[in-house]
């Protein structure tokens, strides 16, 4: 996440590393409370072209160790909306 953050000027001067809305949208799902779904959806809704495989693949594994499988099918379903 860190290696794929981009830096965005905040301020004359004030650059600061962001991480990608695809980075953000794993740390929302994985979080996987209600706020966090709102917010998931609203970024799949605000960059339709966010890479859902990369998403995937990032939480696919996070999900395997916290044993909970429903947050990749509930993922799935956001993202299949970009289509």
């Amino acid at each position: 996440m860190v290696k794929r953050a981009v830096r965005h000027e905040f301020a004359p001067g004030i650059v600061l590393p962001c991480c990608t809305a695809e980075d953000l949208f794993v740390m929302k799902a994985f979080a996987a409370r209600p706020k966090d779904w709102v917010d998931a959806e609203n970024i799949a809704v605000r960059h339709p072209q966010l890479d859902a495989k990369y998403v995937l693949s990032q939480l696919g594994p996070l999900c395997d160790l916290k044993e909970t499988p429903e947050i990749v099918v509930r993922a799935k379903k956001i993202l299949s909306g970009l289509k």
